[in-house]
Order: C-alpha cells, then sequence, then structure tokens
C-alpha cells in the first residue's frame, strides 16, 4: 500500500465518525481542534492527521457517546456470561469477530474457536453446516432475513460427548455497510433437538422483523 492509499485508508475514519455521530464538517472539526478544511482534506485523501489530530480522534472515538452501533454490541458480547457471539461472512468462510467470556469454560466445540478466526466446521454435524449455508444464500448476511431459530449438534467424537443446541440468530448492520449475524446459544437435549425438526419441518425456523417472538418451545 502506497502513501496516497494509506491517506485515502485512514481519511476513512473521520468520515465514519462524523456519519455514525451525525456531525457535519464543521462540527467534527470542532472537536477535533482543526478546521473544516482540513477534515475535508483528510476525509478526501489528500491530508494525513497530524500525531494530536490521530489521538484525539481516539480519544473521541472511545467515548461511549462516539462509539459505533457494532463496538457497542462486541462490547456487551465480550462480557456476556452467555454463549454469545458475532460473526460476518469473509468470502466462504464465517468469521467469529468477537464472542463472550462464556466461551472460555464452555469446552468442545466452542474451546476450538478464537476471536479473528473461522468457524470450525469440522465441529459441526454435516447438517448444520448444510443449514448456514442456506441461510447465507437467502440473505442473512444482506439483512434479508429478519431473525432465525435454529437447532443443531456437534460432530460425534471418541472422546468428546456429543452436544445438541438451540441457536437465536438476529442480523446487526454496522456503519459500514456490512451485516453480522449476532448468536445467541442454549444448550438442549437430544430429544428437544428432534421435537424442533419435526416442528418446523426441518433445523431453521424464521420470523419477520417485526414479529412478535413465540413463547411455545418448540
Amino acid at each position: 500500500m502506497d502513501g496516497v492509499d494509506r491517506l485515502v485508508e485512514w481519511g476513512q475514519k473521520p468520515r465514519a465518525f462524523r456519519r455514525r455521530n451525525g456531525l457535519k464538517q464543521e462540527a467534527a472539526a470542532s472537536l477535533l481542534g482543526v478546521s473544516q478544511a482540513y477534515v475535508s482534506r483528510m476525509e478526501n485523501g489528500e491530508a494525513g492527521p497530524s500525531p494530536t489530530v490521530r489521538r484525539r480522534l481516539q480519544l473521541l472515538s472511545a467515548l461511549p457517546e462516539h462509539r459505533s452501533i457494532i463496538e457497542m454490541v462486541k462490547s456487551g458480547i465480550r462480557h456476556s456470561p452467555a454463549l454469545t457471539s458475532l460473526v460476518r461472512r469473509d468470502g466462504s468462510r464465517i468469521i467469529v469477530e468477537e464472542h463472550s467470556r462464556a466461551f472460555y469454560g464452555a469446552g468442545h466445540p466452542f474451546d476450538l474457536h478464537k476471536r479473528g478466526g473461522p468457524i470450525q466446521w469440522d465441529i459441526v454435524e454435516r447438517e448444520a453446516v448444510q443449514g448456514v449455508l442456506q441461510l447465507s444464500e437467502m440473505g442473512a448476511f444482506r439483512g434479508k432475513i429478519g431473525y432465525c431459530e435454529v437447532v443443531w449438534s456437534s460432530t460425534p467424537h471418541p472422546e468428546r460427548a456429543q452436544r445438541h443446541f438451540r441457536t437465536i440468530l438476529t442480523p446487526v448492520k454496522g456503519e459500514d455497510g456490512e451485516w453480522r449475524m449476532q448468536v445467541t446459544l442454549a444448550e438442549i437435549d437430544a430429544r428437544a433437538k428432534e421435537a424442533a425438526r419435526q416442528a418446523w419441518g426441518g433445523l431453521i425456523r424464521y420470523f419477520d422483523y417485526d414479529e412478535e417472538p413465540p413463547y411455545d418451545w418448540p
């Protein structure tokens, strides 16, 4: 990446900060202690930030009132005692962008996943993998699905007991325009999984954005 590309890439940060907070360039310039013209030049990739401006933007972005939606969601997930994560699609891979502290003590299959790494599909039964691919094709990572509920199982292993889960996937859109899915899990037994499969006619059931969630199970 050459110098021009670096300027253009960095210029996206003050623009994202400004749009995230509904600020015009003049207001952003006041917060940063620079002129509106300087903000414009940074956003257009025509000028680089001084160390002072870079630091000020970092400090402002860290304040609760200026943090992005995705950063707030990730913070809530990171500290959650429940099994929950935030995932995004990267080509053919699904990346675990954030996961809760509960992952550390949840055992197999969660102990194989790391923040920033891909989902390890070999520890998930094939039918569940096909379900995720189906969701992706239907636009789950493009905001085309309100939310959905999935039941799935880990892959049988001679040294690890097979486990079964009920999962809620909720779409979340960031200021960067990229869609993620927040994934919340609860462990169930094999009988409950089969009951859901029979009631839903498969492993997945879908809901519209404004649809009231059911109180029944399955």
